[in-house]
């Protein structure tokens, strides 16, 4: 698939375009490696990922870059349910499986109740994971 980045620095309240380029890969790559941080280390289920794929962009903020903010844009597409679990194979291929395939509680149901609830399971984890490595006081 094709996509576009589009680099902005922010500029007080605006933001200044610093380039812009056009990249082509795989979807997994583009969706799982490029915006992998979006998926909070979980295999999103079809119609989110499909309610993903349909915006054909997505912002990004650089972590290591104060400032610095990514727009990702590509045609919206959908996947089929014949082609998920063509991904989900490809995912579990991936080097250290990065992406947990968890199923999401019954109440959680929408996009917006499942990105609310992989987030906190996310956080969570970082809180666990920083509670078990924090030195006793």
């Amino acid at each position: 698939m094709r996509y576009k980045v589009t680099t902005l620095k922010e500029n007080g309240d605006d933001f200044t375009t610093l380039g812009q380029q056009d990249y082509e890969a795989s979807m997994v790559e583009f969706f799982f490696g490029e915006l992998g941080s979006t998926w909070f280390g979980l295999v999103p289920p079809l119609h989110v990922l499909n309610y993903f794929l349909a915006h054909g962009s997505h912002g990004a903020a650089d972590r290591k870059q104060h400032g610095i903010h990514y727009i990702y844009e590509w045609t919206p597409f959908q996947v089929t349910p014949e082609q998920y679990p063509e991904i989900l194979e490809a995912l579990r291929q991936l080097p250290l499986r990065p992406f947990a395939e968890i199923e999401p509680p019954a109440d959680v149901r929408t996009v917006p109740e499942y990105e609310h609830w992989s987030f906190v399971r996310w956080m969570d984890r970082q809180h666990e994971e920083y509670q078990r490595h924090e030195p006793d006081a």
